[in-house]
Order: C-alpha cells, then sequence, then structure tokens
C-alpha cells in the first residue's frame, strides 16, 4: 500500500472509514462532535437494532379518512382482562372507540372538552372492570367496555351472536332499582313540562336525595300501576328529599300509584345499534336482553352492539358536611389501590375517595380511619397524577413534586397520610399529565425548562426520588420547540415524544441511550392498537399505523396513495484528528444496503454548512456493477447451486421500526476531483421519493495531507 505523510506522520493509504453509528446530537458545535452523529438538519431516518442508519417507515391510515380539521387531543389504550384492549381517542368533538378497524363514537356533541384523562376501575357489584373518564366538566363517564354483534330481536328484546352471555361480553348486568313494588309515588306538574315524583312515605323507602338523583343522571321508569305517559328514559332536572324532577311533553298528574311489577332505575343501562340509543332491564346474564325501549328495529346479523356510557355528575359524590371548596368540574383522575384520586386544576386539593366506593369522598375527622376518603392540600395547582410502586407522585404548579404516602396506626385501625414536597428547581413541574409516562421504575416527563427528565429512585445516591435530565444531548432542539398539546409515550423500550405544534415526533433509545434524529410526522398523540405503534393525527381525526412501509399518508386499501418520505441523514463533521491541517480526496467509499429502485443520494459539505463546495452523487439500486441483486426466489434452477439457501423468499431482518423488505448489498467507491484542500467535512446522504429504501453500513475517504500546505488561511 501506499505511504503518505499527513501531520508529519506517516500513514498506510487506507479509507478512512464511520461505521459505528451512534444516533443524533444537537447540543455541541457540530465540528467538535465525535464520528458517527448525525447532527442538526437529519430528518426520518432511525438507527436501526442492527447499527446501520436507514429511512424511518412510513404510516398507514388506520379507520377512517376525514377531511375535517380537528385535532385527536386524547386517547387511551384501557386493559380491560387477559390482555383485552379497548383502544380510544377524543376529538372533533367526540370519544370513540376501535373495533374491527372501524371508530365508533361513545360521545359526541362535546365541543372544546375532548382532552379526557382515564383510569381503570374494579367494580364490586358488577364484578368488571369499568373506566372512569374525565374531560374537565362537571361528571365522570363510566364505561363497561362491553362491545359484541347482532343476531336477532323480538321488538323489545334483542338476542346477541354467539353462545357468552352479554355480561361475559362486558356489558352491565345489575340495574340499579330504586325502591320496590310497594314503594308509592305521586306525580304533580309544577310547571310546563316538569313533572315532580315524591315518594308518599308508602311503602319501601327509596332514599331519593338531591345526591342520589343528581341533575343530569337518568332514570328509567316502567311502573305498573303509572300512566304510560309517565313512564319512559328521562333526565333528572331537579331533586331533593324524597322527589325528583324529570322533562316529559306527555307527563300525566296522578296520586298515590305505586311501582307494583315494574321498576324505577337509576342510570339505567343502554347499548347503541346502529345510529340509536337502547335502554335494557335484565337478561345480561343470557344471550337475550329484555325490557327494551326504544323498539329494535331489525338490524343486519353481524351488526356491532356496545355499551353506551354512563354520566356521573359531580352532585352525585359524598363529601364532607361543612365543605365549600368542592370541585365544580374534574380535571383529571387516577386510581391507587382502589381510591379515586381526582382533582379540579382551579382549585389546590386533591380528593381520594373511600376504598372501593369512588363517589364518596367522606373521611372522619380529626382521626381518618383505614380506607376512608382524603383531602390532600398543595402548594400549587395540579397538573399530573402517577402511580408507581408504592408511591403516588403529583406534579402541581410548574415547579412542584409531591409524594404521598399512608401509614397504618399500630392497630390497623386508622391509617396517616403524609404528602411530602420533593426537593426540586424552579420549572421541574411537568408540563401536563399527557408529558408524563411510566418507564420500568421511573417516571419519565417533560418539564417547563424544557427538558426530558426521569422521577425515580437511583441506589448509590439515595432512597428519596432523584431527576436525571435526559434531553440534555439534543438542548438546542429543545430550546427551541413549542411544547403545547404534546404527549410522550413509552413503548418497547422506546420513548416517543409528540410535538404537534412543530411537526416532530422525537424519539429516546434507551436500548442505545441516545436519541433518533427528528421524525416529521403530525402526530398529538400515541396508542397500541393490536400490537402495533399507532399515531393519531393533530390535523384531522385520524389515526395511522407508525413505522410501517415507505409511503406517508397511505391508505390500507389502495397501494398506489401515499407520500413520499423526506429522509436525510448528516453526520457530523470530521477533521481526522487534525483541524489546523488541510486534507484532499479523490475517492470516497460507501458500503450498505438498497431498494432495486432506489436512487440513493451520497453528498458531501466541504468546510461548515458546505462553504467551500457541495458534491451529490447517485447510487443507483440496479446498478448490478456495484449492488449484489438478489433474486426473489431461490429455488431449483433460478441460481447456481450453492448462490442462495434451497426454496423460498430472501428476506432480510431489517428495523424494528419497518416492515421487513429485501434490500440489496452495495459497494461504491465514487471518484470525485482533488480540488484544493479542506479542513473539515461532513457527508450526508438522502431520498425523497415513494418506496424508496436503504441502510448506511460504513462511508468515508481516502484522505492524504493537502500539498496546498494551508496556504489558504496563511497572512
Amino acid at each position: 500500500m501506499t505511504k503518505v505523510e499527513l501531520n508529519g506522520v506517516n500513514k498506510t493509504e487506507n479509507f478512512t472509514l464511520v461505521n459505528n453509528f451512534k444516533g443524533y446530537r444537537n447540543k455541541e458545535d457540530k465540528t467538535s462532535i465525535a464520528d458517527g452523529w448525525m447532527i442538526e438538519g437529519s430528518r426520518n431516518v432511525l438507527l436501526t437494532t442492527t447499527g446501520t442508519i436507514k429511512p424511518r417507515g412510513g404510516y398507514v391510515r388506520l379507520g377512517q379518512d376525514s377531511t375535517t380539521i380537528s385535532p385527536i387531543l386524547s386517547s387511551y389504550d384501557w386493559e380491560r382482562r387477559n390482555s383485552d384492549y379497548r383502544n380510544l381517542r377524543a376529538g372533533n368533538e367526540k370519544l370513540q372507540f376501535i373495533s374491527d378497524s372501524v371508530w365508533y363514537d361513545l360521545l359526541t356533541g362535546l365541543s372544546d372538552n375532548v382532552l379526557f384523562r382515564y383510569t381503570d376501575w374494579w367494580d364490586n357489584t358488577e364484578l368488571k372492570a369499568v373506566l372512569l373518564m374525565v374531560n374537565g366538566t362537571e361528571n365522570i363517564y363510566e364505561w363497561s367496555g362491553g362491545a359484541t354483534t347482532y343476531a336477532s330481536d323480538a321488538t323489545t328484546t334483542l338476542t346477541k351472536e354467539g353462545t357468552t352471555t352479554w355480561a361475559e361480553e362486558g356489558f352491565y348486568n345489575i340495574d340499579n332499582d330504586i325502591g320496590d313494588s310497594t314503594t308509592q309515588f305521586t306525580i304533580t306538574n309544577p310547571s310546563g313540562t316538569t313533572f315532580r315524583y315524591t315518594y308518599t312515605s308508602v311503602g319501601t323507602d327509596p332514599l331519593i336525595t338531591s345526591v342520589t338523583f343528581a341533575i343530569g343522571m337518568k332514570v328509567y321508569i316502567k311502573a305498573q300501576n303509572f300512566n304510560a305517559g309517565n313512564n319512559g328514559v328521562f333526565t333528572i332536572t331537579g331533586a331533593g328529599t324524597d322527589y325528583f324532577e324529570i322533562t316529559n311533553a306527555s307527563g300525566v298528574a296522578e296520586d298515590t300509584k305505586t311501582i307494583g311489577t315494574g321498576f324505577i332505575t337509576l342510570q339505567p343501562n343502554q347499548i347503541r345499534l346502529g345510529d340509536v340509543t337502547h335502554t335494557y332491564h335484565g337478561g345480561a346474564s343470557t344471550t337475550t336482553l329484555t325490557n327494551i325501549i326504544p323498539n329494535i328495529t331489525p338490524a343486519t346479523a353481524g351488526d356491532i352492539i356496545f355499551q353506551e356510557v354512563k354520566t356521573v355528575p359531580v352532585g352525585n359524590f359524598g363529601y364532607n358536611s361543612g365543605f365549600t371548596f368542592n370541585p365544580s368540574k374534574i380535571d383529571n383522575i387516577a386510581n391507587f389501590k382502589q381510591q379515586l384520586y381526582v382533582y379540579d386544576n382551579d382549585l389546590r386539593y386533591i380528593y381520594i375517595s373511600k376504598t372501593n366506593e369512588y363517589k364518596t369522598f367522606t373521611f372522619t375527622t380529626p382521626t381518618r380511619l383505614v380506607g376512608e376518603g382524603a383531602l390532600v392540600t398543595l402548594d400549587g395547582s395540579p397538573r399530573a397524577i402517577l402511580m408507581q410502586e408504592n408511591t403516588v407522585y403529583i406534579s402541581a404548579s410548574e415547579n412542584q413534586w409531591y409524594t404521598i404516602k399512608f401509614t397504618l396506626s399500630s392497630d390497623n385501625v386508622y391509617e396517616d397520610i403524609e404528602i411530602e414536597r420533593l426537593k426540586t428547581a424552579y420549572s421541574k413541574g411537568a408540563r401536563s399529565q399527557e408529558y408524563t409516562t411510566k418507564v420500568m421504575n421511573d417516571i419519565y416527563f417533560i418539564n417547563f425548562e424544557p427538558i426530558m427528565d426521569s422521577l425515580g429512585r437511583v441506589a448509590s445516591i439515595s432512597d428519596t426520588p432523584q431527576t436525571t435530565n435526559l434531553s440534555d444531548p439534543i438542548r438546542n432542539d429543545f430550546d427551541a420547540y413549542n411544547f403545547e398539546d404534546g404527549s410522550i409515550f413509552y413503548y418497547k423500550n422506546f420513548v416517543y415524544i409528540a410535538i404537534p405544534k412543530e411537526g416532530i415526533v422525537r424519539i429516546f433509545n434507551l436500548a442505545e441511550t441516545c436519541w433518533e434524529a427528528p421524525q416529521l410526522l403530525p402526530i398529538s398523540r400515541f396508542s397500541v392498537i393490536d400490537g402495533e405503534l399507532c399515531g393519531h393525527s393533530y390535523i384531522s381525526p385520524i389515526t395511522y399505523k407508525l413505522f410501517t412501509g415507505t409511503k406517508d399518508d397511505q391508505d390500507p386499501d389502495d397501494a398506489t396513495t401515499g407520500t413520499a418520505i423526506d429522509a436525510l441523514a448528516i453526520f457530523s463533521y470530521q477533521n481526522f484528528g487534525y483541524r489546523d491541517q488541510s486534507k484532499h480526496f479523490n475517492e470516497y467509499f460507501v458500503e450498505g444496503y438498497i431498494k432495486e429502485n432506489t436512487d440513493l443520494t451520497c453528498g458531501i459539505n466541504y468546510e461548515i454548512d458546505g462553504l467551500n463546495g457541495i458534491i451529490e452523487k447517485t447510487i443507483n439500486g440496479s446498478d448490478t456493477t456495484v449492488v449484489w441483486i438478489k433474486t426473489d426466489d431461490s429455488s431449483f434452477g433460478k441460481t447456481a447451486i450453492g448462490t442462495n439457501p434451497l426454496g423460498g423468499t430472501l428476506t432480510k431482518n431489517t428495523s424494528i421500526y419497518t416492515n421487513p423488505l429485501t434490500l440489496n448489498k452495495f459497494r461504491i467507491i465514487f471518484t470525485i476531483p482533488r480540488a484544493g484542500g479542506f479542513f473539515e467535512y461532513a457527508s450526508f446522504f438522502k431520498t425523497k421519493e415513494v418506496d424508496y429504501d436503504w441502510e448506511i453500513l460504513a462511508f468515508g475517504p481516502l484522505v492524504t495531507v493537502s500539498p496546498n500546505n494551508n496556504a489558504q488561511i496563511k497572512q
């Protein structure tokens, strides 16, 4: 090999290759970053599990398309039982869930109140999990998640497909009847279409108060002895001791009527079939629901039927007598050991429910009994609440973090609640609930600095939770972002951060402890649906499967749709260890993998930002002089014996982000004019066409010292 002299040192004339890729950085001067890092300007490329760099996968629509301009602002993946999930999203004034790739409306007419928060709750009466949801209004919404398909009906009864019961499919089975056949009412008409049902003190007491019959709750009346006009499903408009009121244009005043063989049910169970909501009473323990109103319109076998959401107003909750600071709305919700935590972020309180009773927040004073409700006062308005291990973490204001712990008395009768404010600094609080996520034993969150921090115990330091700055390597990027409406999500050893105002998703690779290059994606929230990572759009009410295929915004039913992925990998500047020496080269080596249809642009920036010239070369994926093209089929007679395995197609095991594609190995040496000299240079690789795919394995020049001996910078 030829010997050359570089800065007075004899060196063998070999290509100086970069083949150890480390991720992306944007903190230091980009001419001082070590070899193998991608730098500012890079986008839509990823570090693969095999250590190469390649374009990210595309995204494919999941469910209905939409041209409406309205973002998805909340989502939740609810594990009901045995890894059976219900995936929800909210936006465009709707709360929806997905089934068989179709999004169905659970709640509509929500206006701007689509920022839902969610928690799982075990119903000890129904003996099933239910989902509790809040959206900054005066209600908690409860959903059982039941969904099944239609078989047949008999007007007021409805039979499902299959042999499982309605209850086994997650539908409500218990009817909350008040009173009994002996309970007597007088029905009056105080004004207009308002009708009042007053318990006459005859028969079993129905226990009617303004709390048990809170305004906004529903009631299903089907009393044997009432006038038919007084039966039906109504919304409560008023209540007090022994009476409730509803609006009913068909109501009839009548005196001293007992329920008889019928019933009055508070918060009745309802289902949706097509566009119609039906109320049922009984039959959920079988395959046929009964007492259905309105009458069923025959449907088509296989049509979906799902449980309607129940609305529980804050007026239905129990608080200590004399409280003057009960919440007027609920902005967040969490469950810790079957005690519900809620707050109104206009107040400084955390309300904790009684064990197993999420509507009851009362407690004994001055000494609280085990399992009772509780009230916690903070130094600022709460923003986020998470449960990790045996600790409740709460973030408040822009600066505060707290933990809540419970301590039993020695006789296990009383329980003390201790709230501890952690030692944190200015702007160290979580930006929102959506900007927090649990990662193994830690909490990851975006604070107001802005920084991505982890909060957890560092064994070598202290048993007290510590914060760790994880976003420092991309500090310049974080400082420039508008984080409004975004979220953070952990999945399979990666932390995903949606920054929708910027149209960017950032990814922290936990396995390699590095950041990926910015991903240009219009995403606000994440979900895992049928085992695949999905993103919900910040532009329209659309959901996408992420990192799949080689096009963006593809219609799953039309392979011709979709747009090009703008992939660009720019690597850190190299000076080969000699910042003060001018170098040059006329040969440049690149090795990697490429799809046969792809034209990959390889570029060189001489000096910072290419101010001393930019050279671009193209690698053609079908050029057999530099690309080793594999056949799609290795069956006998297609290739020479011994070239490939016998039988089957050949597929390379590519990144976890994309579908496996057959990529061909390439090696190429570009001949480049040896003009002048340079002190530092940066390599880049780019494509912007649909269905292109490639990976970079190694690159580098055959560099030598420049003969001009730094003349251009001498004065």
